[in-house]
């Protein structure tokens, strides 16, 4: 699995929006994503997991690599790093319900 974290400044103030995103990506499925957390601008974080996430989706579609998700083509003021597998579970662990 691959763990990243995504910031983008441009929503930090839009609460309608996650400011920062955290995936798990299975590298070996295609880059789909396995799990999110989301965290908003109030403060409210929510944990989505890969059953949650295709019950909604209409169409699947890879997670970007880190290098993609920082030419800046979705925003200018998102920045994107790999993070190890202990943070993303100690965070899912903390506000997974």
């Amino acid at each position: 699995m691959e763990y990243i974290r995504l910031t983008d400044e441009e929503f930090r103030t839009d609460d309608s929006v996650p400011y920062i995103s955290y995936f798990e990506v299975d590298p070996q499925n295609e880059r789909i994503g396995k799990r999110q957390i989301e965290v908003y601008s109030s403060g409210r974080i929510v944990c989505v997991t890969e059953e949650e996430y295709l019950s909604t989706v209409i169409e699947l579609v890879p997670v970007p690599t880190v290098e993609e998700l920082n030419q800046g083509i979705w925003s200018e003021r998102q920045h994107a790093e790999c993070i190890a597998k202990e943070q993303f579970e100690a965070l899912w662990t903390e506000h997974a319900q």
